[in-house]
């Protein structure tokens, strides 16, 4: 006990001298032996009982600790009751006529695995002995920075009530000072307990959820030394070169404290348990909840077996030795893009049975590789009407040819392709802008949710990292996946900007609209952003743009022109007047004109839309 206290008792290797030792057997019969529970292990001024946490006693290396055996345990009136350790160190047990117990009092052994042997000799020459597993733990550590040890630091033990832990009541100090050697040890009741350290010239650290299950606190922990001020350092008379090297330097030495510190913050919150209880039974299942009621109602779900089917089993199609070298196209009528995740079913026109089905990729693309005979197609997606009655007499659609309508397809050949160009009508004519004001303002909230929850995932994860809070991040990175497939939106490659024509300020929350000129029918609707900026994308075709806004009068754009073209964006600049207004504000090109394809976000172009404004109107930020 002379080196308790003292970090060198915690550099001792530990001694397992369990099996170095072993009492002769009992002599008494069976029904009368003595039991490990007939043994007490008393510690902390004798106020706590020394419980097995998975048959080990443990304690404090150098602590005093009481045994007790009641005397109505004995079988026979004893004559000698000793307590050993590891076989060597022996201490005989006195006789309290009060409580009618043995007791001995002696010193946890040093650091390490030990045996104890209870051995009584009764008066009847009968001899019985108890062997106890004792564990004896080195004290605890405080460290600064290179792990040097820290004296001089207050730590202070609460209980979970938040109550100050009664050191007086246990023999022990609370709060207690460390030493030069920066040790501490405490010998507590199992439960959770808040650690705080405190030294000048550190930052305090609190540590919670500090569970004990073996009745002794004696982690090793290590404080982050505060920086010095940015000031600091700083010398008049020195050049502001050598000051500015200071002030550097000091900045430097904060945020690296600042990085460390948060470090530590995050992990002492991760240990603890009702952190991670929280986590794993509240954090992690809400953020999944939250996630998947945000999510679920944007994604339409006659899209996602065609999804999985398109993930798991189309690429089986690669394993065919016939090298394709044409696909056909499911495409929009009005707009002229691609359509994905559409089902292509193949049927046989005797028998009306479906022979093959695809599963359109990104680009709207599939193929049928068939024998001799007979066929339709039929298409299936959500939203949309085929055959398509926009086309339903045209054969040849800008370049797309092969234009399918549901007729008959007589195959000839062995082995033949079917890539017919299929187009569709859309269902609907787009939204009312009301309804889709509330659908871009609930998609924005989605997304920064699916985000914030997939965050809390992580967190929950790196709490507690079990299976189910695994299982957990599986789900909600599936629900993240499948919203952004079946929901994204397509990649900007310019701006069109509606702007007020007489102060040349951008209109937020403005209507635009897309018209198929060969069809006068609405293609799509989009709202402005704060900056009066809007995009369409669109194919080979012909198009204009409508601006409307409830101050404003409604415009149209001239006709832009994308026949022999690839998909591109429709974005035209847009001059709005105030209702009543005189001014003269179409300021556009003639309809003749066609709209380049914009790749940057010019200024004086407004999104370089392939026509300038005049200078006096080039203001819009």
């Amino acid at each position: 006990s002379a080196c308790f206290g003292f970090v060198e008792c915690g550099l001792v290797q530990p001694v397992n001298k369990a099996e170095l030792y072993s009492p002769p057997g009992s002599t008494v019969p069976n029904l009368v032996k003595l039991a490990p529970d007939d043994v007490v292990l008393l510690a902390a001024n004798n106020q706590i009982i020394l419980l097995p946490n998975r048959g080990t006693i443990t304690a404090a290396a150098g602590v005093p600790i009481m045994a007790e055996v009641p005397r109505r345990a004995l079988a026979f009136t004893p004559e000698l009751i000793v307590i050993k350790i590891d076989g060597q160190d022996q201490h005989q047990l006195k006789y309290d006529a009060k409580t009618e117990v043995y007791y001995a009092v002696f010193t946890a052994p040093a650091t390490g695995a030990h045996r104890l042997t209870l051995e009584v000799t009764y008066t009847n020459k009968q001899f019985d002995a108890v062997l106890l597993n004792f564990s004896s733990l080195a004290s605890g550590s405080i460290t600064g920075e290179g792990g040097d040890p820290l004296s001089g630091v207050v730590i202070t033990l609460t209980r979970e009530d938040s109550i100050l832990f009664p050191g007086e009541i246990f023999g022990q100090a609370n709060p207690l000072v460390t030493n030069v050697n920066g040790t501490f040890v405490w010998m507590v009741k199992n439960g959770a307990y808040t650690v705080r350290l405190l030294k000048d010239g550190y930052y305090e650290r609190v540590v919670p959820g500090v569970v004990v299950t073996n009745n002794v606190i004696n982690g090793s922990f290590s404080l982050i030394k505060k920086p010095p001020l940015l000031t600091d350092g700083i010398n008049p008379n020195a050049s502001f070169g050598d000051n500015f090297k200071t002030i550097s330097s000091n900045a430097l030495l904060i945020g690296q404290a600042k990085v460390t510190r948060g470090a530590q913050f995050l992990k002492d919150q991760a240990d603890d348990p009702a952190v991670e209880k929280a986590a794993t039974r509240v954090v992690a299942p809400a953020s999944i909840s939250v996630v998947a009621v945000g999510t679920l109602p944007f994604i339409s779900f006659a899209d996602v077996v065609p999804l999985m089917r398109f993930l798991f089993l189309q690429p089986l199609m690669l394993l065919q030795p016939r090298k394709r070298s044409k696909w056909g196209q499911v495409y929009n009528a009005l707009t002229k893009l691609p359509v994905d995740l559409a089902t292509v079913r193949l049927i046989n026109n005797a028998t009306g049975r479906v022979i093959q089905s695809k599963v359109t990729d990104a680009k709207g693309r599939y193929a049928f590789v068939i024998d001799p005979g007979e066929y339709r197609l039929e298409v299936v997606k959500n939203n949309v009407i085929f055959p398509s009655i926009l086309l339903k007499n045209f054969k040849i659609d800008g370049s797309k040819l092969d234009i399918y309508h549901g007729e008959l397809v007589t195959v000839n050949a062995e082995q033949a392709i079917i890539t017919a160009n299929i187009p569709l009508d859309p269902a609907d004519g787009g939204n009312l802008p009301k309804r889709f004001y509330v659908q871009k303002l609930v998609r924005q909230t989605q997304s920064i949710v699916a985000w914030v929850g997939l965050g809390a995932t992580l967190i929950s994860l790196y709490i507690s990292p079990r299976w189910y809070v695994w299982a957990l991040l599986g789900l909600h990175l599936t629900l993240t996946f499948l919203f952004h497939r079946l929901s994204r939106v397509p990649k900007v490659k310019g701006w069109g900007i509606m702007y007020d024509a007489n102060t040349k300020q951008p209109v937020a929350q403005a209507v635009a609209r897309l018209f198929s000129s060969q069809f006068n029918k609405l293609v799509g609707t989009q709202i402005t952003d704060r900056k009066g900026r809007y995009y369409f994308l669109a194919g080979e075709s012909q198009y204009f743009v409508t601006g409307e806004h409830r101050a404003y009068r409604t415009e149209k754009s001239h006709v832009v022109d994308l026949k022999g073209k690839s998909e591109d964006t429709v974005a035209v600049n847009l001059g709005l007047s105030k209702a009543g207004s005189s001014i003269l504000t179409d300021q556009r090109p003639s309809e003749s004109e066609t709209i380049s394809n914009p790749t940057k976000n010019s200024l004086s172009k407004f999104g370089d839309t392939g026509y300038a404004l005049p200078p006096s109107e080039q203001k819009i930020g």
